[in-house]
């Protein structure tokens, strides 16, 4: 059940990550991360689970795999409506600057007497808060764009040579350059299907059809790096 939408280019190039990590969020849960927490509890409130919970299959193995291998300060995850923390410890010293264990938490469904808000505290930054590309995963969509494939057929990730879709320092310099070192994502956001109305239950956009955000289109500008010419 838990494979479906997941790209293997996606997970390969989160594999490709070398800074460290405050936050990782992911819509179903990691396969096994209900060992590090209160099973009984889990079980007590979702007692249909058992099966999947004996058999360690409940879950995203992906996920599983980023979690032990970019090792977040924390990790955020739904799907299952019922609020679960767990305390992953990780076994073996990790790249510098991963902490010895992720904080992994998941909330309930948003509705009366259900557990769904926790206040979390992070440390901050003084001065204007800004939504910024970040310049590793720029020079990673860059080095890894030959790697996508919408052919119906199957490929393979690289098993070898690993360091070429690694960016390094130039990498980086070349991403900042390219944008003239400005990687603020830009006050663009607008609304582009109607609000919600209690009063009216039908769904203000047809099923199947497609709604691109502003904010996309001007995330394809960045195009010229990627190894294409020019995007309309």
């Amino acid at each position: 059940r838990s494979f479906y939408h997941i790209r293997e280019v996606d997970v390969f190039r989160f594999k490709q990550i070398n800074q460290p990590l405050d936050i990782f969020l992911s819509h179903d849960w990691p396969t096994g991360v209900y060992n590090h927490g209160n099973i009984g509890e889990l079980l007590r409130k979702k007692s249909f689970l058992r099966d999947e919970v004996e058999s360690n299959s409940l879950g995203s193995p992906p996920a599983a795999e980023l979690l032990n291998c970019l090792r977040p300060h924390h990790w955020f995850s739904a799907h299952l409506h019922v609020k679960f923390s767990a305390l992953v410890k990780h076994t073996d010293i990790g790249e510098v600057g991963q902490p010895p264990a992720t904080k992994f938490l998941a909330l309930d469904k948003c509705l009366p007497r259900r557990q769904f808000l926790q206040m979390v505290d992070f440390p901050h930054t003084s001065g204007d808060k800004e939504l910024c590309y970040d310049r590793e995963w720029l020079a990673i969509l860059k080095k890894t764009v030959a790697l996508d494939n919408s052919l119906p057929q199957y490929g393979c990730m690289p098993t070898s040579d690993l360091w070429q879709y690694q960016p390094v320092q130039t990498d980086l310099t070349a991403i900042q350059d390219a944008l003239s070192a400005d990687l603020k994502v830009p006050h663009n956001f607008e609304k582009t299907v109607p609000a919600f109305d209690p009063c009216h239950r039908a769904h203000p956009v047809a099923p199947g059809s497609h709604v691109l955000e502003i904010i996309f289109f001007s995330f394809l500008k960045f195009g010229f790096f990627f190894g294409r010419s020019s995007l309309k």
